[in-house]
């Protein structure tokens, strides 16, 4: 049997769970993610339209629930264990 010490073990596998009001970095993220035994890193980076139902979007506020941090981090929890995740963050931006 080969030790291969990038094969996922004890270490907790949610990096990053957080709720911003500046600006999100996708180098933050895909630091704590990246994992040099892991086939591929995905994320996922949703995006303000410059439209919607006709009318220009100039700007968009978000807010969230204050339990949001902790509703991430339950879901973050169950993915990781209903699948083979090696590294998992979330990150959500309130304000405008």
């Amino acid at each position: 049997m080969n030790d291969h010490s990038g094969e996922q073990g004890a270490q907790d596998p949610i990096k990053l769970i957080g709720i911003r009001e500046t600006p999100l970095s996708l180098d933050e993220v895909f630091r704590a993610v990246g994992d040099d035994a892991a086939g591929g890193t995905a994320l996922f980076v949703g995006t303000v339209r410059n439209h919607d139902g006709g009318a220009d979007v100039d700007e968009l506020g978000y807010s969230c629930h204050p339990t949001a941090e902790a509703e991430m981090r339950r879901i973050a929890e169950k993915v990781v264990a209903e699948f083979p995740v090696r590294a998992l963050a979330a990150v959500h931006r309130v304000g405008i």
